[in-house]
């Protein structure tokens, strides 16, 4: 009797210990995205397309909190949402080895599938390879990284901008 209670204690710990440590936001995430996203921010801020600017802080302002885990996501996945979950974005460590710029367009990504309750992609049919990681058109989770880009590109060109925006073509299946 005694081991089995001291399994479960040990265990109760285990888990204590695991959330004690992953890191963790809220305050309605704007100060991740402040910290991390000066010059996203910025730019957003400068946008002349009022429509789009409201869309884009729409995305940004219904992320509650993020959560850096190793266990949510899936394996080849750096970042996702879940229905359940419905104002949080679980990132993982290989997110923070993207460019600064693919970072906040991934934000962006799982910001969508969060507002507008849209949880699954399609297969792909530009890509078969990647299977179902693509969308069909332009509004889409993978369609508002495109939109950004594009509409950055158009302001500032980049070869990093033009690299994701190339990237991103591919994930959606209707150009």
């Amino acid at each position: 009797m005694f081991k089995i209670k001291a399994s479960f204690v040990h265990c109760f710990v285990l888990i204590l210990t695991a959330c004690a440590t992953t890191p963790h936001y809220s305050e309605r995430s704007s100060q991740f995205i402040t910290d991390h996203f000066p010059e996203e921010i910025s730019f957003i801020k400068t946008m002349q397309d009022p429509l789009f600017k409201k869309d884009l802080e729409n995305l940004l302002t219904n992320v509650h909190d993020i959560n850096i885990s190793e266990v949510n996501c899936s394996t080849g996945q750096i970042a996702c949402s879940f229905k359940s979950y419905p104002h949080t974005v679980f990132l993982k460590k290989e997110y923070f080895l993207l460019s600064k710029e693919e970072q906040f367009t991934t934000i962006l990504h799982e910001s969508y599938h969060l507002l507008h309750k849209s949880f699954d992609h399609t297969l792909c049919t530009k890509e078969k390879r990647w299977g179902h990681e693509c969308d069909e058109d332009f509004n889409s989770a993978y369609g508002i990284e495109y939109k950004y880009l594009l509409y950055k590109y158009q302001t500032n060109p980049s070869n990093n901008t033009l690299l994701l925006l190339k990237r991103l073509d591919r994930r959606i299946n209707k150009s």
